[in-house]
């Protein structure tokens, strides 16, 4: 399996705006059992799937305007103020 980054910029201070960063959170996690939020708009993630494969399953769920990244990552991270549970999976997934 391959390490993910994947990154969403879903502005917006609506009802609305915050529903679709909550469904986009879900369907990451369940696209990617295997995965970690460690902050805001960040998830990390393990995967066997391709970069354009896991863009172009999340982007049924961004509106115009939405921005979305997903980078190919290697198992080395570094981090610092991190929840512990964050901290625990990238330790052990990494």
């Amino acid at each position: 399996m391959r390490t993910y980054a994947i990154a969403a910029d879903m502005p917006g201070e609506t009802e609305e705006a915050a529903s679709r960063r909550t469904f986009l959170a879900d369907r990451i996690r369940t696209f990617f059992p295997t995965c970690c939020q460690p902050f805001g708009a960040l998830w990390i993630v393990k995967s066997d799937r391709e970069l354009g494969e896991i863009r172009d399953n999340l982007a049924p769920y961004l509106n115009e305007g939405d921005k979305l990244v997903v980078l190919l990552t290697d198992d080395a991270c570094a981090w610092r103020g991190l929840a512990p549970d964050a901290a625990l999976w990238l330790q052990e997934q990494l």
